[in-house]
């Protein structure tokens, strides 16, 4: 394979690959632009990341879409082998994460492959083990790396991560970094409040109440908040609309057994963007939302007023469709003011440590 040379390189694409940790990396881009792109130069490098949470090298090295980058990359890093462990065999671990370095080299075409060194856990977390198989792969990818120079394939050592102490992880789980960015969980104090969400773009009723993974709660939930409707006003029949949506409500509370549900108002859209009725439907399915939980109060579902956008001129509309509410790296008032909106809710309906799902 024919490369350019390293030193005429003038922009490097550099790619993260891997489990959960390359995941909370990028929420914590994306919550501290001033660390966005690894703090790196932008008009010298260009960092992407893909991640799932749990991966292992087999599911990465049999997954073609972790490895399809819409641009060449000159970088890797894998951060990869901390979920692989339960395989006692390390030096079969070690090839396999090896190999699949020398795939991203030379059947792919990374310039260079870095494996970072695999984490500690904190030992109530994880087997006895796991800890002393944790220094003995990193000391096989370590000598591997050396003996293979050539290939351009090398070790990172973490810096910073040696505390004996392990103070570095998540403390409730004991395997995760702690830190999370500074609107997370909702603003909620986590030791009372758990957020978690559940969403697809273009989501309406009829999906919601026909995917039941969108109901699988991994814990029982103490309050769902329903954004929905938006998608379903091509259909004139609000009263349908209504009737669906508080029919779901009515699901989650009595089927699912979650304790209070929230159906947050419906926001306008640019006239330009939808038809002209459009925003019309929102104001009447809005008041039948009002009206429904109104005269049923006893259900313990309530419809919720968004606090901040009432704007005339629709602001708070992301300018290029006209639809969703604003966001970018740079500007982040319009998606904050919704989250206190949500929040607000959340605090008004609950008296006790909650678990929450936003959908």
């Amino acid at each position: 394979m024919c490369e350019q040379p390293i030193s005429d390189v003038q922009h490097w694409n550099v790619a993260l690959i891997g489990h959960s940790y390359i995941r909370r990396l990028q929420s914590h881009m994306d919550g501290f632009p001033a660390d966005a792109n690894l703090r790196l130069n932008r008009s010298l490098y260009t960092v992407t990341t893909c991640s799932r949470g749990g991966l292992k090298v087999c599911t990465l090295a049999n997954d073609v879409s972790m490895t399809q980058f819409s641009t060449q990359q000159d970088i890797v890093f894998l951060q990869i082998g901390g979920n692989d462990l339960c395989d006692p065999r390390l030096k079969n671990s070690c090839h396999q994460i090896t190999s699949f370095a020398q795939y991203l080299r030379h059947g792919v075409g990374v310039r260079r492959v870095i494996i970072g060194q695999l984490l500690r856990r904190q030992p109530w977390a994880t087997d006895s083990d796991y800890n002393a198989r944790v220094f003995r792969l990193n000391n096989l990818f370590s000598a591997w790396t050396k003996e293979n120079q050539d290939l351009s394939i090398y070790f990172w050592h973490h810096r910073g991560f040696s505390d004996a102490a392990l103070s570095y992880l998540d403390p409730r789980d004991g395997s995760h970094m702690d830190g999370f960015p500074a609107d997370a969980n909702q603003r909620l104090n986590r030791s009372l409040y758990t957020v978690t969400t559940c969403s697809r773009g273009g989501l309406k009723v009829c999906t919601l109440a026909n995917d039941v993974s969108m109901t699988q709660f991994s814990t029982q939930q103490d309050i769902v908040f329903l954004q929905i409707g938006g998608n379903d006003l091509c259909d004139p029949r609000l009263k349908n609309s209504c009737h669906q949506i508080t029919s779901f409500a009515q699901y989650l509370r009595h089927g699912v057994g979650v304790r209070r549900v929230i159906i947050g108002q419906l926001l306008r859209r640019q006239p330009w963007a939808t038809d002209s009725d459009y925003n019309a439907r929102v104001f009447r399915l809005n008041n039948l939302f009002s009206a429904w939980t109104k005269e049923n109060q006893d259900l313990s579902i309530y419809f919720w007023h968004h606090r901040g956008f009432s704007d005339a001129a629709l602001s708070y509309l992301d300018p290029r469709d006209g639809v969703h509410l604003f966001y970018s790296s740079t500007n982040q008032n319009i998606m904050r003011k919704y989250l206190r909106s949500v929040r607000s809710e959340v605090l008004h309906t609950s008296h006790d440590p909650r678990n929450i799902c936003i959908i």
